[in-house]
């Protein structure tokens, strides 16, 4: 990638590169048992967008992988709320879709903390 010379990315960021290629690999193995739902289609095409530019390591690109962070939360959020009120909080999916919730807002925590101390060009 084109960073200066001695300038390393910081191990947070392949954290959440790592992270964010896991939620791809979920959302694509989710497209056999509900392939009309064009939401999946949506989140694929976000996903492999913000893992492009933050693997940049702009500061457009990290925002941008920021943002789809927040959607994904927003999602999980909504998903585990649905468990709850259809009470099936002992699906495996509940459980999937509260430790997202987790690992997401740490990471965007983090993402906004490296933004804005100017760790991305």
């Amino acid at each position: 990638m084109n960073q200066p010379i001695g300038q390393k990315r910081p191990t947070g960021i392949y954290l959440a590169l790592v992270w964010m290629v896991l939620n791809l690999v979920l959302f694509i193995l989710m497209i056999p048992g509900d392939s009309t739902d064009i939401n999946n289609y949506i989140e694929i095409i976000l996903w492999i967008t913000s893992i492009g530019w933050l693997a940049t390591m702009k500061k457009a690109g990290a925002a941008f992988a920021t943002t789809v962070l927040g959607i994904t939360l927003g999602t999980s959020i909504g998903n585990v709320l649905l468990s709850y009120y259809y009470n099936v909080m002992n699906e495996p999916v509940a459980y999937i879709n509260a430790l997202r919730i987790v690992i997401n807002a740490i990471i965007i925590v983090y993402m906004y903390r490296r933004i804005f101390s100017g760790n991305f060009k």
